[in-house]
């Protein structure tokens, strides 16, 4: 894929023993072939795009959500329908930081995470703003999937007001 081999020339650090990014895909792919509970190929993407300040416990959703509600390691940025949280968004992914984009049901339940890459904000048309690179694999939506595409592609505009963006510490 020419998408995944420029990302992997963007992003050198994606490799962390011997998955890369396209072999965790391809498990998640696999994993929905087989009906099984795949939102934990989220949290392995997020582990090789930043490898030295990832957390590889988190195994679904609901968990890493947890975590980040304790506070502890991971901030809230804000939420994503503000151009400004965007930029900060990209600026911390470029500098090292794990960044995410966490839809949140109306009982603030996590209904899906999608990784932000290191990389420049793109013009989304449909948001009518600049957004970051990102990686989405819904579990719920999985031919919707992807590697590296704008964030707007993860999400439509109506769930702006329930995406937020968070940054690990």
């Amino acid at each position: 894929m020419i998408l995944t081999t420029l990302w992997l020339s963007i992003v050198p650090a994606m490799y962390n023993d011997d998955k890369s990014i396209d072999q965790v895909k391809n498990a998640f792919e696999k994993c929905i072939r087989n009906n099984g509970a795949c939102e934990t190929y989220t949290f392995q993407a997020l582990a090789l795009v930043y490898p030295d300040a990832a957390d590889f416990s988190y195994t679904d959703n609901h968990s890493f959500y947890q975590a980040v509600k304790a506070g502890d390691d991971w901030e809230l940025v804000g939420a994503a329908y503000q151009q400004e949280v965007l930029k900060k968004a990209q600026e911390m992914a470029n500098g090292g930081q794990p960044v995410v984009a966490v839809y949140l049901d109306q009982n603030e339940e996590p209904l899906h995470v999608a990784v932000i890459l290191p990389g420049e904000l793109q013009t989304s048309g449909s948001w009518n703003m600049q957004v970051p690179q990102a990686i989405s694999l819904p579990d719920f939506n999985p031919d919707n999937a992807f590697i590296q595409k704008p964030l707007s592609y993860a999400f439509e505009k109506r769930a702006l007001l329930s995406l937020k963006i968070f940054a690990r510490k």
